[in-house]
């Protein structure tokens, strides 16, 4: 801000100097004592709070934060002196057009002139006339297990007078994402704080919320103007948590991201989080690029998931994969008999209420087996998927169809990929000169096979 919090300044009308107004034209971008004046002078008039003949006992320079509405009666030679009042929630640099910025200021006298001024900030530090009406946009997720609490990070300011009632999220926890109620939000700079209700141990998280209207309502996640944040709901991409990765939506079922499809601003976080906006299209959900965080590696190939899944890693691209088969084929499954085809073929035994639409094995334990057996399947199918196709796109896709047609061709049967019977009967209908490229994912996957935590498999995949 240009004027902190604790900066008050007293005086009589006249004695205000030119020293402390040259002070404050320079921290709000104005280019001398005159343009100040006249800004003051613009908005006094505008409000219609011009009381120019009143002697008052003291002045306020305030903080940016406020609004009209927050200036207190102030008293004023024995009288009380109301601040005009607006909407609250509005933000006072859409009421004036002065272009001063970041700045609130209650009873300032200027050349003989006394006003009630307050100008709410711009956020931005520059001198605009320009009323912001831009969204704020969340940009990360982060939970603290030690004190019960999910934080929800902005791109920008959010007002902590206004916070959003508890009941407009839903947080769900654990591997079979139970219910979580928010008992108390806080708002703190451009975080949002959930305090849950239950306790819950490190792992799985799943954070849904909703704007109470399109428009811009009393309490609601929003920034210092008064713009409502969008609902979303976040989901993980993780083949090895995936940092940076953009988010398509495939809404011409064509499987491959066009440009057209990109979810302009829905890039996952440093620890591979997204925020899915409310509004999102209907389509399979493709996650392009980024880094795992684990390996340090770039992510060569898209990674896909059904649409409303969770997650996004090699088993729900697989899955995907075996709902596109098995429509081509003319006897389409849905999403959760194809999960529950994987779930048998890799031998997952989810706890009951999970599904691996929305199971992420890197938040669970290698000692649950569950997690263990899910990740070496991702980390198996992600591997074949690379080494098989040498990171071209097209190839991979390929390697993942024909992966999930030989698991509708043999329901019920466990899939080895470190056997050489089926890792060739997966490639060989694809590669027309692989048998290096077959060894290499034998040889790969027979090291993931073996291994008895997930740590060891993120050791793996980096080798």
């Amino acid at each position: 801000s240009s004027i902190s919090n604790d900066v008050l300044f007293k005086s009589t009308p006249k004695s205000v100097s030119n020293k402390n107004l040259k002070k404050i034209s320079s921290k709000n971008n104005l280019d001398d004592v005159d343009d100040l004046k006249d800004g003051v002078s613009n908005v006094t008039s505008e409000h219609e709070s011009t009381i120019a003949d009143t002697n008052f006992s003291q002045w306020y320079a305030q903080a940016p934060d406020m609004t009209v509405a927050d200036v207190s009666p102030l008293d004023v030679t024995g009288a009380s002196v109301n601040a005009p009042q607006y909407k609250e929630t509005a933000s006072l640099e859409e009421k004036n057009s002065t272009g001063i910025s970041n700045l609130a200021i209650a009873l300032l006298g200027l050349a003989g002139i006394g006003g009630v001024v307050a100008l709410a900030s711009n956020k931005g530090g520059s001198s605009s006339s320009t009323p912001d009406t831009t969204a704020p946009s969340v940009q990360s997720l982060s939970a603290n297990v030690a004190a019960g609490t999910v934080t929800l990070t902005y791109n920008e300011s959010l007002d902590p007078r206004h916070a959003p009632a508890a009941d407009s999220f839903q947080v769900r926890t654990g591997a079979a994402l139970s219910d979580n109620p928010v008992s108390s939000v806080e708002v703190s700079g451009k975080s949002i704080i959930l305090h849950l209700r239950n306790s819950f141990a490190a792992g799985q998280i799943s954070i849904a919320y909703s704007d109470p209207s399109s428009a811009n309502d009393a309490n609601a996640i929003q920034d210092l103007a008064g713009n409502d944040a969008h609902s979303f709901i976040t989901g993980t991409v993780a083949d090895g948590y995936i940092s940076g990765a953009q988010i398509y939506i495939d809404q011409n079922g064509n499987g491959i991201p066009d440009p057209g499809e990109l979810l302009t601003g829905v890039i996952t976080d440093a620890n591979g989080n997204f925020f899915l906006p409310s509004n999102v299209p209907v389509g399979a959900i493709i996650a392009v690029g980024g880094i795992n965080i684990d390996t340090n590696l770039a992510q060569l190939t898209p990674l896909k998931a059904p649409i409303g899944s969770l997650t996004i890693n090699p088993i729900t691209h697989l899955i995907q994969s075996i709902i596109d088969e098995s429509s081509l084929s003319g006897a389409a499954i849905t999403a959760t008999d194809a999960a529950d085809r994987v779930a048998t073929a890799f031998g997952i035994n989810l706890p009951a209420g999970a599904s691996l639409l929305s199971f992420n094995p890197l938040s669970g334990s290698s000692a649950d087996g569950y997690s263990l057996a899910a990740q070496k399947a991702a980390a198996q199918i992600a591997s074949m998927s690379v080494l098989a196709s040498s990171g071209d796109q097209g190839t991979a896709f390929l390697v993942m169809n024909s992966l999930a047609d030989f698991i509708l061709s043999q329901p019920n049967t466990p899939v080895d990929l470190s056997s050489v019977a089926d890792v060739n009967r997966v490639l060989l209908p694809i590669l027309s000169d692989g048998s290096a490229r077959i060894s290499d994912v034998i040889t790969a996957n027979t090291a993931i096979h073996n291994v008895s935590t997930l740590n060891g498999i993120s050791a793996e995949q980096r080798t």
